[in-house]
């Protein structure tokens, strides 16, 4: 059975290859996980979700459905495949790579598919020999968002050094892009500046990622959610900062995530969270591939 209220995440369509992520979705799948939710929901806004359960009101037969991230397959197929069945929709934005600027979990992708991980290395040996020894052999992608191990300002900050001609930003929307989608239901929402794991950075540096971040999304024409999409989202990338920084900036909630099928307002998993600050997020890997008939 599927959870009594659900909100979806997405956060391309295409291949892997093509988008750079993943998990992403065919648009195939995409439909049927559209057709899905459509069939055992009341698809109502993200914030509207996140009210009512504030309220203390049943949020039981409700989901809502949500974007991160700036690949421009979400503006350009995504969104419309939403729109054309009436479906609301939460788009989660970055900000700095809105103008170009490297995202630097692109930059990590793309430097292990050119195989550059040992002349990364090498970079780091001569420049930043105490980060190199907290990023193991071989575990570059999951060492470098761990906070435990490394600074994430320090990995981003190497990675733009070193960049190589890598193509971190290709298939990007721009702000103009952003600016033009004039679809109904569609509302934006705040990724943070860079992407970057907000429990590595100092509550300063926190506080002015989420403002930051906010200040530019003020300058677009479409409607704003008042939650903070948690960068990653799981409960070990962020801390009691975080829920002061996303305060600070005028903001409501959190959105986080899990890996499995889960119950928006199922925030067990993530200590920090009172009963009525988050709301849970189900990757589309949870929904078995997205081949899974309608359930009842």
């Amino acid at each position: 059975m599927p959870p009594k209220s659900l909100v979806l995440l997405f956060h391309a369509v295409g291949t892997p290859a093509e988008t750079g992520y993943k998990d992403a979705v065919s648009v195939d799948a995409l439909n049927r996980a559209l057709d899905w939710l459509q069939t055992n929901y009341q698809v109502v806004p993200l914030d509207r979700l996140a009210e009512e359960r504030r309220a203390d009101r049943s949020i039981a037969g409700l989901a809502a459905l949500t974007f991160d991230d700036n690949h421009r397959s979400i503006a350009e197929i995504a969104l419309p495949l939403a729109v054309a069945r009436g479906l609301p929709a939460t788009w989660f934005l970055m900000t700095d790579p809105l103008f170009g600027r490297p995202y630097w979990r692109r930059q990590v992708s793309a430097l292990i598919a050119a195989g550059q991980e040992e002349a990364f290395r090498a970079y780091l040996a001569e420049r930043a020999p105490d980060l190199l020894r907290q990023l193991r052999p071989g575990r570059l992608y999951k060492d470098s968002k761990d906070p435990s191990r490394v600074s994430p300002d320090a990995v981003a900050a190497q990675l733009a050094a070193f960049r190589g001609g890598l193509d971190d930003g290709a298939g990007f929307v721009t702000p103009g892009e952003v600016a033009a989608l004039a679809l109904p239901g569609l509302a934006l929402g705040n990724h943070s500046r860079r992407h970057l794991v907000m429990a590595g950075l100092s509550p300063d540096r926190q506080r002015e990622e989420v403002a930051a971040a906010a200040e530019t999304l003020s300058s677009f024409p479409q409607q704003r959610s008042r939650l903070f999409a948690v960068p990653f989202g799981g409960p070990e990338t962020y801390d009691a900062a975080t829920l002061d920084a996303v305060a600070a900036a005028g903001l409501s909630g959190l959105a986080v995530t899990t890996s499995g099928l889960a119950a928006a307002d199922d925030v067990s998993g993530h200590p920090l969270l009172s009963a009525d600050s988050a709301l849970v997020r189900s990757l589309p890997a949870a929904l078995g591939g997205l081949a899974a008939p309608p359930m009842s």
